[in-house]
């Protein structure tokens, strides 16, 4: 089979790389290439729920290259239309209202896997590093290694929530911006009828109600909300670049109260080189009395260091650091809601929109509570001599924790322990055979293990292996009707399960142990 249509996808990535003010044109005619087809739908087959019917009872299932010529002619005469997603409700974790999920036909879903290359094409070379959610070799560990290494010294850090970013996307704002990359009529009209294709609901076809909103749980949704909040990120990175202009001649300057300990330091030391005898004692004395006021008192004047802002995106998720007064952060975040709100349509959360003192109290991102404790630490070392002295090193670096609390009410809520955080048996597993229910315990168990593997303290995790693991032990104990204890005696603590791969391998959840 020709690659035409692959090819071609990879010219069109690289004008967009070499120019990024580049417009694009006759991408409509892409539709028309039968290898796209194949690929988009080899990428779709393997994926768990391809094979739901969205209306009706059609699914990938059966997908032909017969059909696929049906769909490219209809796409010559511009007659393909999508058919409305079957809508249902699913539950939030930890909240009471649930979330409305489309759900595509197979056909529709194959269009938008094309939709979404397209679109990837364009505009992945022009989104920038501060973006995160949906994206080639980016997730939310590259979001949160980079929140590790920008983010230190900052004072003030302002939790972002859109109220109802997906369903409140402006239609018209979305199609303007893609209009100042895309020069292709025919394409952007086959977005609108995405938008505009509305969902089935208990038998019902119910048209979209409003000219706002992408359909969550379509291929393309999040892609689209990333091109339309790249217009936040650049505006942020502008707002950064124009703070970090005006502070570049400011110099860190020391407290008032540090140059004068270091006037008196040097007086001292000066006059150790002539005095002798009890005089001496006395300013050794003194001496040793000011090093340690010193080590207590703070170094330089924050006022005089130059203000920075740092702001990272996963998504709708986003979090924006401040290095400065609190005046500064108030005035940031009242600019940041009216461009969002006159620029893009959208609405800051005031109840979920929070301006937080880092340096006093954890943020929550991305499951991670983050801090950044302003004391510095004083440690203890060792001169080659071995004298011991008291140093100070450097503080306010930034910390990735795991929210424990957090952590044991939703393994709670899935019935894996009590509210405390106590083992209990997972009962609806225990028909299953012995390998059937530790493979199901082990995929919980290394998911959490591994996402929370960049976290700053890793004993906590230990916690986590316990609670599963004994989980575990309960509910083979449950299937045998026997004890924990007998259990571990007959798999041991690994729980491994005679002739067969399947065990819970125990690890030692030090801070030397590789993160990430």
């Amino acid at each position: 089979m020709i690659s035409k249509g692959n090819d071609r996808l990879k010219i069109i990535c690289q004008r967009n790389l070499e120019n990024l003010a580049y417009v694009n044109c006759r991408l409509y005619p892409l539709f028309y290439c039968e290898d796209l087809w194949v690929s988009a739908y080899e990428k779709l087959k393997s994926n768990k729920g391809a094979m739901t019917p969205g209306v009706g009872k059609s699914s990938l299932d059966g997908f032909s290259l017969e059909r696929i010529d049906k769909k490219i002619q209809l796409f010559r005469e511009e007659k393909w239309n999508p058919k409305p997603a079957r809508r249902i409700l699913i539950p939030k974790p930890g909240k009471k209202v649930k979330r409305p999920l489309g759900i595509q036909g197979p056909e529709e879903k194959i269009v938008q896997e094309i939709v979404r290359r397209i679109l990837e094409a364009i505009y992945e070379p022009v989104f920038l590093d501060v973006s995160h959610g949906f994206r080639p070799r980016q997730s939310c560990h590259s979001a949160l290694s980079d929140v590790e290494k920008k983010f230190q010294g900052m004072f003030w850090i302002i939790e972002g929530d859109i109220t109802g970013c997906y369903d409140n996307i402006p239609h018209e704002t979305l199609i303007s911006i893609l209009r100042k990359r895309i020069s292709d009529e025919r394409f952007l009209n086959l977005i609108w009828k995405f938008l505009r294709a509305g969902y089935l609901y208990s038998g019902e076809v119910v048209p979209h109600p409003t000219l706002i909103g992408t359909p969550q749980g379509s291929i393309v949704s999040p892609l689209l909300a990333n091109v339309y909040l790249n217009e936040l990120d650049h505006w942020i990175v502008c707002l950064r670049d124009q703070y970090y202009e005006d502070g570049l001649s400011m110099t860190q300057s020391r407290t008032q109260e540090m140059k004068s300990l270091r006037s008196r330091r040097g007086r001292i030391e000066k006059a150790l080189k002539t005095v002798v005898g009890s005089d001496r004692a006395e300013l050794v004395r003194q001496l040793k009395s000011l090093k340690n006021v010193s080590l207590k008192t703070s170094y330089y004047d924050h006022s005089s260091k130059p203000k920075r802002i740092q702001y990272i995106r996963y998504a709708d998720d986003w979090i924006l650091g401040i290095y400065g007064p609190k005046s500064m952060a108030v005035e940031i975040k009242d600019r940041l809601s009216n461009f969002l709100s006159g620029e893009l349509g959208l609405e800051l959360n005031p109840d979920k929109t929070h301006m937080t003192d880092v340096r006093r109290k954890c943020v929550l991102f991305l499951g991670y509570h983050i801090q950044i404790p302003a004391n510095g630490k004083l440690l203890k070392m060792r001169s080659p001599k071995g004298n011991i002295y008291t140093k100070r090193t450097t503080g306010q670096l930034v910390q990735l924790l795991v929210p424990m609390d957090r952590v044991i009410s939703r393994l709670y809520q899935k019935g894996f322990c009590d509210v405390d955080g106590f083992p209990l048996s997972q009962k609806k597993w225990s028909s299953q055979d012995d390998v059937e229910i530790v493979r199901s315990f082990r995929s919980v168990f290394y998911g959490l293990i591994n996402y929370y593997s960049g976290a700053s303290y890793q004993h906590c995790l230990g916690r986590i292996d316990y609670i599963l693991r004994y989980s575990c032990a309960k509910t083979l104990a449950h299937r045998h009707n026997s004890s924990c204890s007998k259990i571990f005696k007959k798999f041991g603590k690994e729980l491994v399960i005679p002739n067969s791969s399947v065990s819970l391998i125990k690890n030692q959840y030090t801070n030397k142990r590789q993160r990430w």
